[in-house]
């Protein structure tokens, strides 16, 4: 199984955003968000060529990437995943991820520092995070024999900055 783990792209300054609505939940990207959001996913798409399936955070950032995400790929409708949304523990994720096919190739699409949890604890079975996610930035985990807990092999790890100039190949 592969694994893409993609933060969300730029979404409205929180402090502003608190100025119209309460509701972080639904703080959406911005404009520059959106267009950094398909330009990473085409330059996504020429190393990952096919995803299976797009999980995304219930938050509004996460799944506004997540469903430009699936259009780059004709993925179909992104799955709202409650264990994306911040403050969730990876082990719960990882139950879910077992219920997938081996051979899928699935993108995860969500928040700072939890997808960074998530990448480590795969990668390296640890709690801490081993790596950093840029806005936009991604990653790339494969399970060989099943999803467990430091079975994972990171293949890379992307900028938004190295994904958008892919695009371009």
């Amino acid at each position: 199984m592969r694994v893409l783990i993609v933060r969300h792209a730029r979404a409205m300054d929180r402090a502003e955003y608190a100025l119209v609505s309460g509701d972080d939940e639904q703080r959406p990207l911005t404009e520059a968000g959106q267009v950094q959001a398909r330009e990473v996913a085409q330059g996504l798409r020429a190393l990952l060529p096919k995803l299976d399936a797009i999980w995304t955070s219930p938050l509004m950032r996460a799944r506004q990437t997540a469903e430009i995400l699936s259009e780059v790929y004709a993925a179909g409708e992104p799955v709202l995943e409650p264990c994306l949304a911040p403050d969730h523990a990876p082990s719960r994720l990882e139950m879910r991820l077992r219920e997938c096919r081996r051979s899928a190739s699935l993108a995860l699409v969500g928040h700072r520092p939890d997808l960074e949890f998530l990448a480590t604890w795969m990668i390296a079975g640890v709690s801490e995070p081993a790596l950093r996610l840029k806005k936009s930035g991604a990653a790339l985990v494969e399970f060989s024999n099943g999803v467990a807990c430091g079975r994972g092999a990171l293949l890379w790890l992307l900028t938004p900055r190295q994904a958008r100039q892919l695009r371009k190949r």
